[in-house]
């Protein structure tokens, strides 16, 4: 059975399970007694947790086939590359165009502004060879296990919003214009009498391209004998690293010297007294999650219909644990039950990123709103990666290194920004 088959079996068992939570909610609702209540109440709780490891397992796979295929596709280029001493010659500065894949996914309808989450391999600056285990002995062969296992960690998330991607084929500083007022209302007047003029306002924002950079030198024993796609791994964790990188600014950056991130001196809303680390108190009138339901609505209503929830995993954790009363077991978070379908809260997705905050006092937790109307991403050609063979002659290495330029930017923020976020309270 192929992964994808195994992924469609996996999500077919996951609606199940949440048909089955359903069932089960009824059955809780009108169950009077209080003991049976709790052994449904069990039963539900281990349907959650099935249904959460589904989940993982589910973007686990997906994960593993999308990484396969593009080994494969590098160490088909790796090899030709070494079979043609030209070819080999021109890769010292030839640009790896596959590896904007990783940087960019499909559209799923959106136009050509959805850019793949990067995944961090957190690699320290040392040279690698093969004379020592630690740094890549233990890639050469004597009975081998032909599969890197490298490590994950947690993804960066504002490039999986919707925000806008512009991408440009120089640097100079690029002009974003933008409405500031449009002029006011209507007004009625007497017949005769003149109309007073109200023009709409206009704005810019210029965005720049930041530079940055990463190089990895590898002994030429260690590219020529290791039995795994070493060069493919290389450019992987090129692409990944930067984008994490730039992932950090994309959130928290204070736009000198550095992109401006979304969360960068944000407009929204701040929970009342006693949510330092919750959204919302279990008294009358005030719901464990009605923090969440005042910043959806604080988000003007045309920007509703395309907005994006961001948030730390940690926070998203707290989240899922919210239900609409405490009678019931409906829960704000609803998962989604089919390929393709994100997590969602209050009807619309839900992307995690390690740089937002989690719930603390007068922490910013969470963002919610349209990113393609309030936040712009701005990326030179795209990530480099090049190869030089003679920058390290004297100690016969191969040199590796990777260059992003770029640069994002807040457009239409403030008080009627088009993104807001939750504050909890001081106390």
């Amino acid at each position: 059975m192929s992964v994808h088959d195994v992924v469609r079996t996996l999500y077919d068992k996951r609606r199940n399970l949440v048909e089955n939570q359903r069932e089960l909610q009824q059955q809780i609702e009108g169950d009077l007694d209080a003991e049976g209540n709790g052994e449904a109440q069990a039963r539900w709780d281990a349907l959650d947790k099935e249904q959460n490891d589904i989940g993982q397992r589910i973007n686990n796979l997906l994960a593993g086939a999308e990484a396969e295929k593009e080994m494969s596709a590098q160490r088909e280029r790796f090899e030709t590359v070494i079979a043609d001493p030209k070819a080999q010659a021109d890769a010292s500065t030839e640009t790896y165009a596959k590896i904007d894949s990783w940087m960019r996914a499909g559209q799923k309808g959106r136009e050509d502004t959805y850019v793949r989450p990067f995944i961090d391999l957190n690699l320290e600056q040392h040279d690698l060879t093969k004379g020592t285990a630690t740094a890549g002995a233990e890639l050469i062969p004597t009975g081998f296990v032909r599969t890197l296992y490298e490590h994950l960690v947690a993804q960066a998330g504002v490039r999986q919003t919707n925000a806008t991607l512009y991408t440009t084929s120089s640097g100079e500083n690029l002009l974003i214009p933008k409405t500031a007022t449009h002029g006011g209302n209507a007004t009625i007047i007497a017949e005769g009498v003149a109309g007073a003029e109200s023009d709409p306002t206009f704005g810019q924002v210029s965005v720049g391209a930041y530079k940055y950079f990463k190089i990895i030198d590898i002994s030429r024993e260690l590219l020529e004998d290791s039995a795994i796609d070493v060069v493919g791994y290389l450019a992987r964790a090129m692409g990944t690293a930067m984008g994490l990188g730039n992932g950090a600014h994309l959130v928290t950056g204070t736009g000198t010297g550095q992109p401006q991130g979304v969360a960068n001196s944000p407009s929204g809303i701040t929970g009342p007294v006693g949510t330092t680390l919750t959204f919302g108190l279990s008294t009358a009138g005030n719901g464990p999650g009605d923090g969440l339901i005042d910043l959806y609505h604080n988000v003007v209503a045309g920007y509703r219909r395309s907005s994006w929830w961001i948030m730390n995993d940690l926070t998203a954790a707290v989240i899922r644990k919210i239900k609409t009363g405490s009678a019931n077991f409906d829960y704000l978070w609803q998962p989604g039950v089919s390929v393709g379908t994100p997590d969602t809260i209050l009807g619309r997705p839900v992307v995690t990123d390690p740089t937002m905050a989690v719930p603390a006092a007068n922490a910013v937790s969470v963002g919610f709103g349209d990113f393609s109307a309030y936040y712009a991403i701005r990326d030179v050609v795209g990530l480099r990666f090049e190869r030089s063979d003679e920058s390290k002659f004297a100690t016969d290495q191969v040199a590796f290194r990777g260059i992003l330029r770029t640069d994002a930017k807040q457009v239409v923020n403030g008080a009627a920004g088009a993104v807001k976020f939750f504050t909890h309270s001081a106390t």
